[in-house]
């Protein structure tokens, strides 16, 4: 039995030597399960509260409504106040109409004086025209002023007529004494209105009123101008007379200059 024994023993360790030292180490290439190692998950960023630029809003202004420039053009003597514009004075034949003068820029140049041809040039005066009505009888039977002055003048644009009746505080106020009326009636697109009240005679109780109104109308200015014994001069008065031309002068014929 030993000897069986033996004999089997020497048989297995001649086939171990036989076979290939590689097949000791078999493998296989089954590929092992490996540890998780998954890939960044692009997780979504919320976005940042920066503001994004907004376009500057550029502030456009709506263009202006062009300039009306459209001037006057008329014969100034139409302008001029007549009887038929005094019905109180209509049928009264104490009182006159003068025949209309003309009162071109030389002749306005010199009744200002030294600043004469720098007020022309500067409110670009064309021409003027002026007339007179007088009252003829007894003063103390008068109804109304002794006189009623009249002018028209004629200037390039309305802006120039316009600074001719601002620039004429100077003239009434500073060099001819006249005060200015605060609150005149409004009529045309410039107004204004002036008085000098004089004492008649020393100790009298008598005074005599000059009273102005001028007022512009586009290119054209209308001056009016009443004077008398205080009591006859009434600037209601006037402001009829200017109410009735300023209906003429809205009537008139316009032009491009």
């Amino acid at each position: 039995m030993k000897k069986h024994i033996l004999i089997l023993i020497i048989l297995v360790t001649i086939l171990m030597d036989a076979c290939p030292h590689s097949l000791m180490n078999i493998h296989t290439d089954i590929p092992q399960p490996q540890a998780a190692n998954p890939s960044p998950t692009n997780t979504p960023v919320p976005p940042t509260n920066t503001p994004t630029e907004t376009p500057t809003q550029t502030q456009t202004t709506t263009p202006a409504s062009p300039l009306d420039l459209t001037v006057l053009q008329a014969n100034l003597k139409e302008f001029l106040v007549q009887t038929s514009d005094i019905p109180l004075l209509a049928n009264y034949s104490p009182y006159f109409t003068n025949p209309p003068i003309n009162v071109s820029n030389e002749s306005f140049s010199e009744s200002i004086g030294s600043n004469g041809d720098e007020t022309v040039a500067e409110t670009g005066r064309i021409d003027g025209w002026e007339v007179t009505i007088d009252y003829k009888g007894d003063p103390n039977l008068a109804i109304a002023a002794l006189r009623i002055n009249s002018q028209a003048v004629l200037y390039k644009t309305s802006e120039g007529a316009q600074s001719a009746i601002r620039n004429d505080s100077d003239r009434y106020v500073y060099e001819y004494g006249y005060s200015e009326e605060i609150n005149p009636p409004k009529i045309g697109d410039v107004w204004r209105a002036f008085y000098l009240r004089n004492q008649e005679e020393t100790n009298s109780s008598e005074y005599s009123l000059n009273y102005i109104f001028e007022y512009s109308t586009r290119n054209v200015v209308e001056i009016l101008q009443e004077s008398g014994m205080e009591r006859n001069v009434d600037p209601v008065f006037v402001m009829d007379i200017a109410q009735r031309l300023l209906t003429r002068l809205q009537a008139a014929r316009l032009v491009n200059p």
